[in-house]
This record gives C-alpha cells, sequence and structure tokens, in this order.
C-alpha cells in the first residue's frame, strides 16, 4: 500500500472504519513500510479524517505493541507544542501508551513539559492531560506522587468554571480510587479533597470523595479552591 491508497482509504467516515482501523493497526506491526506511512499523515495531512484516522490506527497498535514504537517517543513528544490542540492530545495519549516501555526513563525527563497542558487554553485538553495520567502512573509508579501533586497544584488554583472544576476533580478522584494504597505521600490530595467535600455544591463530587476518605466537617485550615462561577 502506498501514501495515496492510504490516504483514499481513511480519509472518509465509512460504515466499516472502526473495523479498517483495527485492521491497520494490526498490518502496520508487521509492515515498517506502512508504519511509516500511518506516522507521516498524522504529522503532515491537513485533513481532519487522515490525522484522526492514523492516530487511532498508531494508538490500537502501541497497546499491541509498544516496544515497537518506542524509537518514535521524540516525534510524539513534539507533537505537545503543536498549534493544533487535537495533535497535543494525541501526543499525550501516544506517550502514556508508551510509557509501558520506558526503559530509558524519556518521560521522566519531558514530565514539566508535559504537565504544562494542564494549563493549556482548551478545556479537553486540561482534562486529557488528566485522565491519561492513570495509565502512566499504573506504568512508572514511582512518579504517581510528583504526577497527582501537580494535578492538585492546579486544581487550587485553575481558572476553569465551577462546572469544568468539578468534572476535572471528579476525574482526578476515579484515578486516586484506582492507586489511592500506593500513593506514599497523601497529604496535600487529602488535605484539598477534604476542602472540596467540604464547599461543594455537587453531591455527586461529595459522594465520590467520601467513597475513598472521609470528610472532615470541622477542617480548620486554609481554602485554596475557589472555582470560577459559571457565567
Amino acid at each position: 500500500m502506498d501514501t495515496n491508497e492510504y490516504i483514499d482509504l481513511i480519509s472518509n467516515q465509512k460504515p466499516d472504519i472502526e473495523q479498517l482501523i483495527e485492521l491497520l493497526s494490526d498490518k502496520v506491526l508487521s509492515d515498517d513500510s506502512l508504519k511509516q506511512i500511518v506516522i507521516n499523515q498524522l504529522f503532515s495531512n491537513d485533513h481532519i479524517l487522515v490525522y484522526y484516522h492514523s492516530f487511532l490506527i498508531l494508538d490500537k497498535a502501541i497497546r499491541k505493541a509498544p516496544s515497537l514504537f518506542y524509537t518514535y517517543w521524540e516525534n510524539f513528544e513534539s507533537l505537545l507544542k503543536h498549534k493544533n490542540s487535537y495533535h497535543r492530545n494525541y501526543a499525550m495519549q501516544l506517550l502514556a501508551g508508551l510509557t509501558k516501555v520506558d526503559d530509558q526513563n524519556k518521560f521522566d525527563k519531558i514530565i514539566d513539559k508535559y504537565y504544562e497542558l494542564l494549563n493549556d487554553e482548551k478545556f479537553l485538553t486540561r482534562r486529557y492531560c488528566i485522565l491519561n495520567s492513570l495509565e502512566i502512573i499504573k506504568n512508572k509508579l514511582e512518579l504517581s506522587d510528583i504526577i497527582i501533586c501537580k494535578i492538585v497544584s492546579f486544581l487550587r488554583t485553575s481558572d476553569c468554571t465551577e462546572k469544568q472544576q468539578n468534572l476535572l476533580i471528579s476525574d482526578l478522584i476515579q484515578i486516586v480510587s484506582e492507586i489511592f494504597p500506593l500513593l506514599t505521600n497523601i497529604k496535600e490530595l487529602s488535605q484539598f479533597l477534604l476542602l472540596v467535600g467540604n464547599q461543594t455544591k455537587s453531591a455527586r463530587l461529595k459522594k465520590q470523595i467520601v467513597s475513598i476518605m472521609p470528610i472532615n466537617r470541622d477542617l480548620n485550615t486554609t481554602i485554596y479552591y475557589r472555582p470560577k462561577k459559571d457565567s
């Protein structure tokens, strides 16, 4: 398959596109030429369906055989600064998948760059940054406390609306619920969640917090959680 054939194949939203993506994600594992075509189209093609479907193919392939794509780490890393927020989102997810085979500790070196996207102009990118953290933590448990602290620090001072803030905190709680026993430094996290639990008007959010830790309603400490009201 050459580049033009590949583009023709994935540039439309066909009824069987999911099956096609699954098929191609298998094929790139054994076809280096196709693998390079898919990567090139993710980076260079301006057609949204071409680069989106290329991302889906790569993401599925990385889940199946991450070691085959580790050599492209720096390529994917460069997308963290891409002008297109979709590409920034793709970069976060692809790199998260590669942390499973990150024996050179490349993620450790870019952790600050990665979590700068918590302050991205796009809310969805901020959310993806948090959501992808679970996979990273599972693959690199030694970074769990650092990552959680970065997320909490962002949430303390974020300029999100109350609705957005509650969604991001909910995402954090879902992550924490899976790794809480493995965390070694929970002071900042616990204090933050207790404050949120005491202040939030969201019954759903309060219930989530109660599910992983008790609420101290008499907590007397500095209040940092001040989400911006929805306009």
